[in-house]
This record gives structure tokens, C-alpha cells and sequence, in this order.
């Protein structure tokens, strides 16, 4: 799948730059960051998509806009739920 190649070729890049990081660790940064609001807030139709260099290699899709929008619901509903839960 697409995004499995795509966090092989993190893990690469990481590898190449002798970055002092583990595969998890990797996998979980990117976790991290493509469920982030701001991540996914910039997931429009037509939207740039970049690689590891920072070049524009693509755009995102209308289907790739629609995950990320319900992506973003059920993470602010997870966050809520947690809130509560740690607020009770």
C-alpha cells in the first residue's frame, strides 16, 4: 500500500542520515503527525503533496480529502473522550 512504502522510505531516509531512531519510533512519529489537526486540516482537494526533499510530488485526491476529514472527526472525538474520562 502507499502508505506502507511511504514509511519504508522514512525509515530509509532516517537509516541514510544515521538519524538515532528506531522503526517504531519512526512509525510512531508519523502516527503522530498525519493524525495531527493541522495535518489533516491541509488535506483539501488539489492540495500539494510533498516528499521527503520537500518537493511537491502530487496532490491530494478527492478520497484522500474525505478520510482526512472524517480522520480529524473521530481524532477530536477521541481527544473529548479523553478529557472527559480524565476530568471524571
Amino acid at each position: 500500500s502507499t502508505s506502507r512504502r511511504q514509511r519504508q522510505m522514512c525509515i530509509r531516509d532516517s537509516v541514510n542520515r544515521d538519524l538515532p531512531l528506531s522503526h517504531k519510533q519512526v512509525i510512531k512519529c508519523l502516527k503522530s503527525l498525519t493524525r495531527s489537526a493541522g495535518y489533516l486540516s491541509r488535506m483539501k482537494v488539489g492540495a500539494s503533496r510533498y516528499d521527503l526533499q520537500g518537493n511537491a510530488v502530487a496532490t491530494v485526491a478527492a478520497e484522500e480529502a474525505q478520510y482526512a476529514s472524517e480522520r480529524m472527526m473521530k481524532e477530536l472525538l477521541r481527544t473529548e473522550r479523553m478529557r472527559s474520562q480524565s476530568a471524571g
